[in-house]
């Protein structure tokens, strides 16, 4: 159990960041005629229906990729791959140079998650064309500019799921036996900017205080809580806000509790229903108590019936912040695991953290949570002597957890 604090300190500053050659191919360190080791390019043929070989090599300090077909194809040829991880990358610079020997097409494209996000630059030019593309990967969907030939084009490149696989290709279209050049290929980026704290020599660490030192002092707002809570009656709709029974505006600021925070020991669930006193909480959000995370209020390995401990620790927190003018707004479904043992079939085709959203349309399921949801409500809590549904202290009641609609 604990409460987190965060500070923000401002100013802060963004680092100076040095970029990233990610690749820088000139081609002039591979031997004369030799193949384009794939440890920095992938090649391979893309077409393989035209009965074609293609390979790349090293001509006159560039680099030339030759490719021979035996049925035309114009959307054949071998494809350079280079892959990029661009994680944490906020733009990235490529530039190069292509040219072809005719009858062809280079092609400069951009892929991300397996697809074509963009082709970039297509050469037809039998003289060298210089080619630069800027990205930009800091919206929601990437974006580019690319100026080839002197020639600036933008637009966006879609969205882009997974910055670990993304890939440059050059490419070849032909649909005779030609060649493609492309020498210079520079890629470079940099990262999204560091947040520098500057000066930390004067930090200090902020820890929680003793929890008897902190009663009664300026930060406990427990003296602003009406005791104990449901001593106006229960809670209900009055125009477009709430009333009690006797008439008293209702007014809640809350907080959540989850998981198994709702059923800690006796002297832990004092602790917490304390702590959010002082906050100045007048309402609790129990949340997740149901979920398969355990210890939960189930009985191992079934949810049809309750861990009478875990049970017993639920109530003895409810009475405590009831005591201290806390109401409760009570999620009933959450994260409710699925049970063969429960009558539940196809247990596996259930969401594995909980079955909310089946529990909309399958009527089984329907029928467990009817079932759950009266032997919960109705239970007598033998620390306040009333059930959840006679307990002025429960002002909501969440039948299934954030029920907008269903998916």
């Amino acid at each position: 159990m604990c409460l987190v604090l965060f500070i923000a300190l401002l100013p802060a500053y963004a680092a100076e960041v040095e970029p990233t050659v990610i690749l820088f191919d000139d081609f002039s360190d591979y031997a004369e005629g030799t193949v384009i080791p794939a440890g920095r390019w992938t090649s391979h043929v893309k077409n393989d229906t035209t009965k074609s070989s293609g390979k790349a090599f090293l001509e006159d300090g560039n680099m030339v990729c030759r490719f021979s077909i035996e049925t035309a194809n114009t959307n054949s040829g071998p494809e350079l791959t280079c892959t990029i991880d661009l994680t944490a990358m906020e733009d990235m610079t490529l530039t190069c140079r292509a040219k072809q020997s005719g009858g062809t097409t280079c092609q400069l494209n951009f892929y991300s998650d397996g697809k074509l996000n963009v082709q970039l630059a297509s050469i037809s030019s039998t003289t060298w064309t210089d080619i630069k593309v800027v990205f930009d990967f800091t919206g929601e969907t990437g974006s580019y500019t690319a100026t080839v030939g002197g020639v600036t084009t933008s637009g966006s490149l879609g969205e882009i799921y997974d910055l670990t696989n993304c890939e440059i290709r050059l490419k070849q279209n032909i649909t005779s036996t030609k060649f493609g050049y492309w020498d210079d290929v520079l890629i470079t980026s940099y990262t999204v900017p560091i947040v520098d704290t500057k000066d930390e020599s004067e930090w200090f660490a902020w820890t929680i205080p003793d929890e008897s030192k902190a009663k009664g002092t300026a930060i406990d707002a427990s003296f602003l809580l009406e005791k104990p809570a449901g001593k106006h009656g229960f809670v209900k709709v009055a125009g477009d806000g709430y009333v009690f029974e006797d008439g008293t505006p209702a007014r809640f600021w809350g907080t959540n509790v989850v998981f198994n925070a709702n059923n800690m020991s006796h002297e832990e669930s004092d602790i917490l229903a304390d702590r959010i006193a002082r906050s100045g909480y007048n309402i609790v959000r129990m949340h997740m108590f149901d979920a398969s995370r355990e210890p939960n209020i189930f009985a191992p390995n079934t949810t049809r019936t309750f861990d009478e401990e875990q049970l017993d620790r639920l109530f003895y927190f409810t009475a405590a912040l009831k005591q201290r003018g806390i109401y409760v707004y009570m999620d009933l479904l959450v994260y409710r695991k699925a049970y063969a043992a429960d009558g539940i079939e196809d247990v596996e085709e259930i969401a594995s953290k909980g079955w909310y959203p089946e529990s909309h349309y399958d009527p089984y399921l329907r029928f467990l949570q009817k079932e759950y949801a009266e032997m919960l409500l109705t239970r007598v809590n033998p620390y306040t002597g009333l059930a959840y549904k006679d307990d002025p202290q429960m002002a909501m009641v969440g039948i299934t957890n954030e029920s907008g609609g269903v998916e």
